[in-house]
């Protein structure tokens, strides 16, 4: 039994009533929450931890983020446009780039609208840059990617190969490939919990890809975070996971959200919803409806703005049905990324299909579901399904996606305010490394609804601070089905907070995102502290 330790600070939120200045933690939960001078006289021996003026909260939850991508990311060249503002910039970082253990050159984050104003990498570009190497690189879609020629030829691909279910390969007007790999046909390079083939994909198998974890949690860490749902697990991911939990190397507790092609495999071995333990738990299947809101790919009910293009489906009513129902059979949730409009009801009427046959129903969650309409609101209530919309991409993507998608549609889409006032469970995501990871930054721009260059997006869709915080902490563990253990600063929960240096509930609004981050604890532990004594 460890000793008890006395919180104190000026503010505490998400408590179960107003005006609380301290807690009591002890053997990973909260014993106590009360009045600093009451719980100072219970408990004259704990030890005492005081932070001031800051404001102590419970630990963000970004209930659907990928942080194996971020580990395989961080192996290769970052070419977000913070990293890499131009086409210049990117030729440099990518023609120095050295192959990875298997001998590929990887990079990740492209931002064809920032970085090469709107123009997109072409196989030739890449062969190029990188001539003696296969080499691949992901737009920040995570949707969509370039490879060169010689990433082709290491794959198998001709100009004859079809196109991969859920996927295509890109061609020019005379049937040659571009190089441009969409969907099934860009995950077979980049993501192990979706290839067919491991071997073009990132090594994640060894000490390298333990230690980026590390990194990579710390940054979780430093960020407030201290729970995530990781949304595209496999078998490589889950067996890197849990190595890091047997040597004490998770400090944050992870959701797993298992792809869909492993959900045989979990059902053979009967493991259902909650399998494992508080710090790597096994949480539903992950499955695709459509594409990306960034690559402007998903499924939408009308065309993009000045197209004919209503976006892609990745797969059909009766292939959602039957994973439906297998979920169900199975007690795992189904989170199922679904963003249009198109793509949304395609899954609600697969579920429901279900529910007019008397057969079982999974526990619903859509990932994303970013365009809504009232419709969909009323069955998705009618169906208790969740949804994990994105809170940065207003802030992030914001301007592109005015141009995009028209003022009109964008007022539908990130549909926080819609989402609460219809009593529907709602988490926060970043879905980092497709949008910014800071909860911070999601909360601002929630409230805010203003993109990076000012341009409003949506503002009918705001919510309040204290909307977004429960959002990001009781609202994730809603959505997880674990709010009796986490997301609120009361006893018995466990003691997972994160103090920041000022209260975000009486900052000016658009200032949020640039709180800092003053300590994180997990478990009645202090993994973080930004200025460690």
């Amino acid at each position: 039994m460890t000793p008890p330790i006395l919180i104190t600070a000026a503010g505490f939120a998400g408590t179960p009533a107003p005006g609380i200045t301290a807690m009591v933690v002890r053997n990973g939960v909260i014993e106590a929450v009360g009045d600093a001078d009451t719980l100072r006289a219970q408990w004259p021996h704990a030890a005492a931890t005081d932070y001031g003026s800051a404001c102590v909260l419970p630990g963000f939850n970004d209930c659907h983020m990928h942080l194996g991508m971020m580990v395989s990311q961080s192996m290769g060249v970052d070419l977000s446009p913070e990293r890499t503002p131009d086409q210049a910039d990117l030729a440099a970082r990518l023609s120095a780039a050295d192959p990875d253990s298997r001998g590929w050159v990887r990079a990740s984050r492209y931002d064809h609208t920032r970085t090469t104003d709107g123009e997109i990498l072409t196989r030739a570009d890449l062969d190029d840059l990188v001539p003696d190497a296969p080499a691949v690189v992901g737009h920040i879609s995570a949707h969509w990617g370039v490879v060169n020629s010689a990433a082709l030829h290491r794959a198998g691909i001709t100009e004859d190969t079809p196109d991969p279910d859920g996927g295509a390969y890109g061609r020019d007007a005379d049937g040659r490939l571009t190089g441009q790999v969409f969907e099934q046909a860009f995950f077979d390079f980049v993501y192990p919990s979706l290839s067919r083939n491991l071997d073009l994909t990132p090594d994640i198998s060894g000490d390298e890809a333990l230690n980026a974890l590390r990194a990579s949690a710390e940054t979780l860490l430093a960020a407030g975070i201290t729970s995530i749902g990781d949304a595209m697990m496999g078998p490589e991911e889950l067996r890197l996971f849990q190595r890091a939990r047997n040597r004490d190397a998770l400090p944050v507790r992870v959701n797993a959200l298992m792809t869909f092609p492993h959900l045989p495999a979990l059902r053979a071995v009967g493991i259902v919803d909650g399998f494992g333990d508080e710090w790597l738990r096994i949480g539903g299947i992950k499955a695709f409806v459509d594409g990306a809101v960034a690559g402007r790919s998903c499924a939408v009910a009308e065309p993009f703005e000045g197209s004919d293009d209503r976006g892609v489906m990745v797969t059909d009513l009766a292939s959602i049905t039957d994973l439906a129902a297998d979920c169900a059979e199975a007690e795992l949730t189904l989170a199922i990324h679904a963003n249009g409009e198109r793509a949304i009801g395609l899954v609600l009427d697969a579920v429901e299909s279900l529910a007019a046959q008397g057969r079982p129903t999974p526990r619903l969650r859509i990932e994303h579901c970013s365009v809504i309409t009232d419709e969909i609101l009323t069955r998705m209530r009618e169906l208790d399904a969740g949804a994990a919309p994105f809170a940065g991409y207003p802030y992030y993507h914001g301007d592109k996606l005015l141009q995009w998608y028209g003022e009109e549609r964008v007022e539908r889409m990130f549909a926080h305010r819609s989402f609460l006032d219809a009593g529907i469970t709602i988490g926060g995501s970043s879905d980092y490394p497709c949008g910014p990871l800071p909860p911070l930054a999601g909360i601002q721009s929630c409230v805010t609804r203003t993109s990076a260059a000012g341009m409003p997006v949506g503002v009918g869709q705001r919510i309040t601070v204290e909307e977004a915080l429960d959002v990001y902490t009781q609202g994730s563990a809603r959505l997880e089905g674990r709010a009796d253990v986490k997301g609120r600063l009361q006893a018995g929960q466990l003691a997972d907070f994160t103090v920041l240096q000022a209260d975000p509930r009486t900052a000016d609004p658009s200032t949020i995102a640039q709180i800092p981050v003053i300590a994180t604890w997990v478990a009645g532990i202090k993994k973080w502290e930004r200025n460690p004594q």
